[in-house]
């Protein structure tokens, strides 16, 4: 089987990436759920201080995550935004669910930064998906 590289729109998985990256953004923010976020890991804000690093090294990943569901898009040949849906589902139950749930086993991390964390993942999957296939082609 062939991968479909050369079918993958570049401008949208960078577009794509942007927005959920603005996503990440706005949900870890003062506006939302930072405060929640820090209390939830023991953060403290002079941990934050420096983030620069931290959020280059967040946005490439993110730009990784977003070519990698495009890839997945084309492959399924995912047209509507109900099969983004299905897919954002899909992937979470399969990505986030049980990494979220080994956190919460394993390393004692408290429920609500499982669902914290898990919820973002859901709806930057679908947004980002969306993005992907409504992008004019």
């Amino acid at each position: 089987m062939m991968l479909p590289f050369q079918d993958i729109n570049l401008t949208a998985v960078l577009i794509a990436a942007i927005i959920s990256f603005a996503f990440g953004a706005l949900w870890y923010s003062p506006i939302l759920f930072i405060k929640t976020w820090m209390k939830l890991t023991n953060t403290k804000e002079s941990d934050c201080k420096n983030a620069g690093k931290t959020m280059i090294y967040g946005f490439i990943i993110n730009l990784i995550r977003t070519y990698i569901l495009a890839l997945v898009i084309t492959i399924m040949n995912v047209t509507t935004v109900s099969e983004v849906m299905i897919i954002a589902i899909l992937l979470w139950l399969a990505m986030s669910v049980p990494i979220e749930t080994n956190g919460v086993l394993w390393e004692r991390k408290p429920i609500n930064l499982f669902w914290l964390n898990s919820i973002y993942f859901l709806i930057t999957t679908w947004i980002t998906a969306s993005i992907l296939v409504t992008w004019p082609w």
